[in-house]
């Protein structure tokens, strides 16, 4: 099984930046796939090996060393964020919203609030 086998295995990832590392879970390190020129102009992979699997670290490495993918990281991560909300993401923020006033109340609110906020997301829909 290879490197990029392995990554693709378990929970999904939801950063831009692996589509420019593979994780090696054996050794605990991600390494930069990104491709470019040596000195004499031929194509090699970067190859650098960074502890763990955190993207915050990998993105670092892309800001640091590879700038133009690193900037087109962040306009896919901007274009992921300025996304029209899902009907699954509406409907997560309403029941988020009710957990938070219900929490917030009190136990001798509860059922009033409750009430309300039931009345009021019934209405919306």
């Amino acid at each position: 099984m290879t490197a990029r086998a392995v990554a693709a295995v378990g929970r999904r990832r939801g950063s831009e930046v692996w589509k420019y590392f593979s994780y090696h879970p054996v050794d605990d390190v991600s390494q930069c796939e990104v491709k470019m020129k040596d000195e004499e102009g031929k194509e090699v992979t970067c190859g650098k090996r960074l502890a763990k699997k955190f993207p915050s670290n990998l993105r670092n490495h892309l800001m640091i060393h590879h700038a133009d993918i690193y900037k087109l990281i962040e306009a896919e991560d901007t274009k992921k964020q300025n996304r029209a909300p899902s009907e699954s993401d509406q409907h997560q923020s309403t029941e988020s919203r009710l957990v938070s006033n219900l929490t917030a109340a009190g136990p001798e609110n509860v059922r009033i609030l409750n009430q309300q906020t039931l009345e009021s997301t019934l209405c919306r829909r």
